[in-house]
């Protein structure tokens, strides 16, 4: 059996929030909505995998920025259409190795996958 996974969510005339089981409570308003936490979902799930599959690998690195922008349908439903992950990393280890650890990890984060179902996905990796 998966995981399970329990959110509460309320709404009123102002806008809403969500609570998880852990405790975080977060706002839907003017300044983040429904994709906005879809995308950070998103970020943290790539890199959550990514930092599995590193230290395997044995490879590591100073920071990691990433950046996402997706792009959504104009036809009902507007599902993704695009998504850009564009990944900046700082002090890598070994270039190759890490590069190969996003690689993978994308291949295996659900939420990647989930949205591979109806986006086109375009991962890219820089050094800096």
């Amino acid at each position: 059996m998966g995981k399970k996974i329990r959110i509460e969510a309320r709404f009123d005339a102002e806008g809403g929030s969500f609570k998880t089981e852990k405790g975080g409570d977060f706002a839907y308003d003017t300044e983040a909505g429904p994709y906005d936490y879809f995308m950070g979902a998103l970020a943290g799930c790539l890199h959550h995998t990514m930092a599995d599959v590193a230290a395997k690998m044995k490879v590591s690195w100073e920071t990691l920025d990433a950046e996402i922008k997706a792009e959504k349908r104009d036809e009902t439903p507007t599902t993704l259409k695009r998504v850009e992950i564009t990944y900046r990393i700082k002090g890598a280890s070994d270039k190759e190795k890490t590069a190969k650890a996003f690689e993978i990890a994308t291949r295996y984060c659900s939420i990647y996958q989930t949205c591979a179902k109806v986006a086109e996905m375009i991962p890219r990796i820089e050094f800096v």
